[in-house]
This record gives structure tokens, C-alpha cells and sequence, in this order.
């Protein structure tokens, strides 16, 4: 999809941004600086419907090691969260996103985390429900009210 400078506005809401597709695992990774030093906390990998890639509906942890690219350890910064692509064929990673703190590491603890939406159940056996809104100060079309976890 090719947007105008005026298109942005009218056909993305709020809390979306637009990217080129990656085929590939896609990552969430969480570092933090301790001593002076990088350290990787975890990674989780999230899993999304073919037909909307707009809405995770389950992050796994996964075993996979990163090393921080130099232009983030540069950062006067002592957390960051990176969300990648991992190429199934070359292994290479495509960086997409960056937050300046972390993604999960408050949910390090779960083996998997399922994101719930507004209109989402939030009981499933063999997983416990956490409140953890997230509204985008109103303008998300679907904010969430909090995830199901699993060890």
C-alpha cells in the first residue's frame, strides 16, 4: 500500500502504524543495563491471524539469544524493548520497532500471554486473568483490558 502525507491521518487510527510485511518469527526482545553492561532478559514470540495482523492473540517465550545492535547500546537509556522479523531462511533479523523500555519483562515469569481485548472472554481453562488496560487515551478501536497467562 502506497499512503499520502493526508492519507495517514484519514486511514490509520490511532494506535496502528504502517510497515513493510516481513516474512518470518516475529520477535519481541527486552534488554536491560546492568553494571554497564547489556544483558537480554527474554524474548516471546507472538502469533497473529493471517487475515489481521493488527492483534497478537498469544506470545510464547522462546529460547531465542540476541546480541543488542551497537546503535542501541549507544543510548543514554538503561532498558529497550526491540520488536523484530526472524528470517526462517537466513536468520537474520529485521528490526521494525524500538521502545525505549521494556516490553515484558513485568510478565517474565509466563510461558504465554495471551493479549485480551475489549469483548474478549477472560477465563480459559489452565490460564489465569490479569487486568492490564490499555486504552491508547481513548483512541484505540480495540483496547485491551488485560492478558491470560500460563506458566
Amino acid at each position: 500500500m502506497y499512503l499520502e502525507v493526508d492519507e495517514v491521518t484519514e486511514r490509520i487510527p490511532a494506535g496502528y502504524f504502517w510497515c513493510e510485511f516481513f516474512k518470518g518469527r516475529h520477535l519481541s526482545v527486552d534488554f536491560v543495563k546492568e553494571d554497564g553492561k547489556w544483558q537480554q532478559l527474554n524474548a516471546y514470540e507472538g502469533f497473529n491471524e493471517k487475515n489481521d495482523l493488527t492483534r497478537f492473540f498469544k506470545w510464547k517465550r522462546v529460547e531465542d539469544r540476541f546480541d543488542l545492535p551497537k546503535c542501541l547500546k549507544e543510548l543514554d537509556i538503561d532498558r529497550v524493548n526491540f520488536e523484530c522479523i526472524k528470517d526462517p531462511k537466513t536468520n537474520k533479523i529485521n528490526i521494525f520497532e524500538v521502545h525505549l523500555r521494556n516490553g515484558f519483562d513485568h510478565m517474565m515469569k509466563w510461558n504465554e500471554i495471551v493479549p485480551v481485548f475489549k469483548g474478549d472472554p477472560t477465563r480459559r481453562e489452565g490460564y489465569r486473568y490479569l487486568k492490564a488496560e490499555a486504552s491508547g487515551y481513548g483512541y484505540l478501536l480495540y483496547p485491551r483490558i488485560g492478558y491470560l497467562v500460563k506458566l
